[in-house]
C-alpha cells in the first residue's frame, strides 16, 4: 500500500511539474511585451548589419529577386527612439555570383529615419530620389524596431499570438505570430516575427503572402550594443512628401 502511495505521490508531482513548464511555455502576450519592452528600455545603442529578400512582381506570371544589404542603428534617450536604416538592394543573382563588380551598381537604394515619432523614407530608382513621410503603420512597412512603440503600432491592426521559443542566429528567441485584424487582404496574409530576448528588438520578420509563400524576409545580425553613433547619422531629410492616401481617403 505504501508502495502504492509512493507511486501516485511521484505521478503527481511529474504532472504538477510538468504544467509548470507548459504554463511557463505559454507565456501570455502581455508578460512577453512586458519583458520585452523592459529589455528594449535597457539599451542606449544599438548597431546591426541588415540583410533582406523580396520577391518585387514585373508582372501576372513574372517577379523579380532581389537581395538588400545595409546597416540599422539605434539611438535611444528616455522615451525618445530614433533608428536609421540604410539598404542597398541588388539582384539576387547578381550577389549569389560572388561576383563584387555586380556589387557597385545597386538596383535601389532606401534610407529609413525614424526621429521617435513619424518615418521619413527615402528610395532612390534610377535617377528618381523622393522622401516620403509617413505615421507608424505596420501595413505600411512603417514600424518602430523596438519597445512600447512597437507593441503599440502592430496591435493596432494586427493580432498577436506568442509561439514557442526558437532557436535563430545561435540563439534562443521569442517567436510571434502577426495576422491582420481584418483578416487576411491584398497580398498580406501574415508574419513570422522573432525577437531578442536580451534587447527587446526584432531581429527577424518574414511577410507571407495570401497563397503562404514568402514574400519579404528581414534580418539583423553582427548585433552590437553601446557604440558610439554620430547624431548626423540620423538626420531627417530636407523635403519630405506627404504618404499619398489610401482607398481614396
Amino acid at each position: 500500500m505504501l508502495k502504492q502511495f509512493n507511486k501516485i505521490h511521484c505521478l503527481t508531482l511529474i504532472l504538477l511539474c510538468s504544467f509548470s513548464i507548459l504554463t511557463f511555455a505559454e507565456a501570455s502576450l502581455d508578460e512577453v511585451s512586458a519583458k520585452l519592452i523592459s529589455a528594449w528600455e535597457k539599451q542606449k545603442t544599438i548597431k546591426a548589419d541588415v540583410g533582406a529578400d523580396a520577391n518585387i512582381p514585373i508582372n501576372n506570371t513574372n517577379s523579380m529577386k532581389l537581395k538588400g544589404i545595409g546597416e540599422l542603428f539605434i539611438k535611444r534617450d528616455g522615451d525618445n527612439d530614433k533608428f536609421a536604416q540604410k539598404l542597398s538592394a541588388f539582384p539576387a543573382s547578381a550577389v549569389e555570383s560572388g561576383n563584387s563588380a555586380l556589387m557597385n551598381t545597386p538596383v535601389a537604394k532606401a534610407t529609413v529615419i525614424f526621429d521617435g515619432k513619424e518615418f521619413f523614407v527615402t528610395y532612390q530608382l534610377l535617377a528618381v530620389t523622393d522622401t516620403i513621410k509617413t505615421s507608424p503603420d505596420i501595413t505600411k512597412g512603417a514600424i518602430p524596431i523596438g519597445g512600447k512603440k512597437m507593441f503599440d503600432t502592430v496591435k493596432e491592426k494586427m493580432n498577436i499570438t506568442v509561439g514557442p521559443e526558437t532557436e535563430w542566429d545561435g540563439k534562443k528567441m521569442v517567436a510571434l505570430k502577426l495576422e491582420p485584424k481584418e483578416g487576411p487582404g491584398g497580398d498580406f496574409s501574415s508574419a513570422n516575427v522573432l525577437m531578442d530576448p536580451d534587447l527587446g528588438i526584432i531581429r527577424r520578420l518574414e511577410i507571407i503572402g495570401k497563397d503562404q509563400t514568402p514574400m519579404f524576409l528581414l534580418e539583423y545580425k553582427n548585433v552590437k550594443t553601446g557604440i558610439d553613433i554620430p547624431d548626423e547619422t540620423f538626420q531627417i531629410p530636407a523635403q519630405t512628401t506627404p504618404t499619398p492616401p489610401t482607398n481614396g481617403k
